[in-house]
């Protein structure tokens, strides 16, 4: 039995079980900065390198937030894109479930870089994303 674990026993219709109940009060050791959080190797890694390569003028364009001005700084375009490709990767389609995952799943919260992203935020991108994507496509078919 691990340390600070307490054996119990529960009779539940003529049935003894011996159990080792939860204990969320101990220390559970997590990694203390962000970067720690996955692997050297782990894919979100591998997608974060692609996009910071990527040009990502047409997002800058759109933001409204400019330094030394009032208001709350806008999103890195490339947080929220890496976000969508990474969500879109493992099947995920809708903002709320990936403004969830922000919170609670290990890459997405990498990937996030601890500004817990809403799923308003990662609505609104993902028009603009759409809207990047296409005009891409467009002009890659040109050449």
């Amino acid at each position: 039995m691990r340390p600070g674990m307490k054996k119990i026993t529960v009779s539940a219709n003529g049935v003894t079980d011996r159990l080792h109940p939860a204990d969320r009060t101990g220390i559970v050791p997590l990694p203390a900065d962000l970067d720690r959080l996955i692997p050297e190797d782990h894919p979100a890694r591998l997608l974060w390198a692609a996009v910071e390569s990527l040009d990502l003028d047409a997002f800058h364009l759109s933001v409204k937030s400019l330094r030394d001005h009032p208001g709350v700084p806008a999103t890195d375009p490339k947080v929220l894109l890496a976000l969508w490709l990474f969500a879109l990767r493992n099947g995920v389609v809708d903002g709320r479930e990936l403004a969830r995952l922000c919170t609670e799943h290990l890459a997405d919260i990498w990937l996030d870089g601890g500004l817990s992203t809403n799923d308003q935020t990662l609505n609104d991108f993902r028009g603009r994303m759409t809207r990047w994507s296409r005009s891409c496509l467009s002009k890659s078919s040109d050449v």
